[in-house]
């Protein structure tokens, strides 16, 4: 190739079928359209341009950059053209020509169905869309962007109604009904509607319309398929919620979205209960269910006594507390009792086994019984075990509620997941140095109770409250089988704040009512007897009990004699 050659090479634009090119007059600044087939030397007086639809100016390129493609809607697409020309000028530019652009309607976009290719005037861009496909479980999001042209167009729209299973009668369903049904009074800017697959296979907007699309991009959405023991929650726009149960296919309202979770899912399961399970719901909106009438504000204890199988409603607020949902009934075994406290009155009571304890978080609460440090070391002398866990229990007790007497459940649960991690490491190099030939019973200071737990595994709801309250962890009462109890050949004497007492004789495991303590008594240590040295106890000896004295006595002759004697008492009666 000569120089001439590369010289008109450089100067000459050449532009096949289905290409365009713009150039800008330099005196004008008026710019041209140019279509294919054809070949356009460049003189000094225009250059090369483009069109910047996101800063919608012209910018100037190369010669080698100003060819471009003639957007092509094959058949079954549709082409969104942005600043169409007026009514009566020449629709889109001619092939093989140079023209200049007519009058556009800026601001205003039409839809093309296919199949469609044209050049595009200055200051025109162009979309290529495909056809909207739908599946019996998909659908689209309509809206009207401009009143009178889809009043105008509203008959030309490409619609193909489904067929075969899944299939519906009807069209595309709005709050009016199907899409056929709508009249033009319906048709107002910014109304939505949904376009169902079940009911519309194939669609593609006419001017006027344009379906939207999602956060991603993507024009076709995916409806909902839930199945049976499933269920979705639909949040409108004002606030509302809508609870769906499976089998069935959910379309949203065009107002409407799905409720997700942390995870990003939509799709739940119901809370399954047992006899000996539940979960706390609170009433936020009055509805009538059966014969019974509910107000807003009650609150509710659901079990699988009555409810095995729980869908949640939108009438309906979980109540968590410390994030657990599901409440689990505490195994009492025979021999062992729990403290059960009355929210309401405060009063408490004794909850014997062998039962399975599943209290009503309304109304009840499992506490625990702290001692008096005398207390603790009288009923248990020289266990260490129970000093350290009635310690534990007594450092609660400055952080309990005011109007709590008695430390909770959640209190000391919330205490132990504290102090795990710390103990876990303290707790390795003990067992070191354990001895592990003892056979002394080894028991947590305030271990946990494994027979109950409260659980986050119950269904999604869109509503809920959190309460900083667990008390599901229940513990044996102080007396019990853990602390031996009424030793062999002893006794004690259990009174309560009313006056009644009783005599308890082991050996025994004695439950105690909350109320009720044992009977101290002052034994004198000293010699002579006297109540000037005194030891206090609970526990007293029934058989063998050997008591040494100092008698001091005067003979008839004035002799003062000191007698030392020693007994071998047994205690009788009541």
């Amino acid at each position: 190739m000569n120089d001439a050659s590369r010289k008109m090479k450089k100067t000459d634009l050449v532009l096949s079928n289905g290409e365009y090119a713009f150039t800008q007059d330099t005196t004008t600044g008026s710019v041209k359209v140019l279509t294919g087939p054809t070949v356009l030397n460049i003189t000094g007086q225009e250059y090369p341009v483009i069109y910047d639809a996101e800063r919608r100016q012209f910018r100037a390129v190369d010669l080698e950059e100003a060819t471009q493609q003639c957007p092509l809607a094959p058949q079954g697409y549709y082409i969104e053209l942005w600043n169409p020309p007026e009514s009566g000028t020449a629709p889109q530019p001619s092939e093989g020509s140079k023209e200049n652009p007519p009058r556009l309607l800026m601001g205003q976009r039409v839809n093309i169905a296919g199949p469609a290719t044209f050049a595009l005037w200055p200051q025109q861009y162009a979309k290529v869309i495909s056809g909207h496909h739908l599946r019996s479980n998909q659908y689209l999001v309509a809206r009207i962007y401009d009143e009178e042209a889809a009043k105008e167009n509203w008959k030309k729209t490409v619609l193909k109604s489904a067929s075969g299973p899944g299939a519906e009668a009807g069209g595309a369903t709005g709050a009016e009904g199907t899409i056929a049904e709508l009249t033009e009074d319906d048709l107002t800017v910014g109304k939505q509607f949904i376009i169902k697959g079940t009911e519309v296979s194939f669609y593609m907007p006419p001017t006027g319309v344009e379906v939207v699309p999602d956060e991603e991009g993507r024009y076709v959405r995916e409806a909902l398929t839930l199945e049976r023991l499933q269920y979705c929650i639909l949040v409108d726009e004002n606030g509302d919620k809508d609870y769906q149960r499976g089998p069935r296919v959910v379309f949203p309202r065009p107002t409407q979205r799905f409720y997700r979770d942390g995870s990003g899912g939509s799709v739940f399961r119901p809370t399954e209960l047992n006899p000996i399970q539940g979960i706390h719901v609170k009433v936020i909106a009055p509805y009538t269910e059966g014969e019974r009438s509910y107000a807003e504000g009650e609150e509710l204890f659901i079990t699988g006594r009555d409810t095995p199988i729980y869908f949640p409603r939108p009438e309906h607020a979980l109540v968590k507390y410390d994030g657990s949902a599901k409440h689990f009934a505490t195994a009492v075994p025979e021999g062992e009792a729990r403290y059960v406290m009355d929210r309401n009155t405060g009063e408490i009571r004794t909850v014997r086994g062998p039962t399975m304890l599943l209290c009503d978080p309304r109304t009840e609460v499992v506490v625990r019984r702290v001692l008096t440090e005398q207390q603790c070391g009288l009923w248990y002398p020289g266990n260490e075990e129970a000093k350290r866990y009635n310690e534990a229990l007594g450092a609660l007790l400055p952080r309990r509620p005011s109007t709590r007497a008695s430390v909770s459940e959640g209190e000391v649960r919330r205490s132990l997941d504290k102090g795990r991690a710390k103990d876990r490491g303290a707790d390795k190099g003990a067992d070191k140095g354990a001895d592990k030939g003892s056979t002394k019973p080894q028991a947590k200071a305030t271990g946990e109770d494994q027979s109950s737990v409260h659980s986050a595994a119950a269904g999604a709801f869109a509503d809920e409250w959190q309460r900083m309250a667990t008390y599901s962890q229940p513990r044996t009462l102080t007396l019990d089988t853990k602390f031996s109890g009424v030793w062999d050949g002893y006794a004690v004497m259990v009174v309560d704040k009313r006056g009644d007492r009783r005599v308890e004789v082991g050996p025994k495991d004695v439950l105690l009512e909350y109320d009720q303590t044992l009977q101290v008594m002052e034994l004198s240590t000293g010699q002579p007897k006297s109540a000037a040295v005194t030891e206090p106890a609970v526990y007293l000896r029934l058989r063998d009990n050997h008591v040494e004295d100092e008698l001091v006595v005067v003979t008839s002759d004035h002799v003062e004699v000191v007698l030392h004697v020693a007994f071998g008492v047994d205690v009788v009666g009541d």
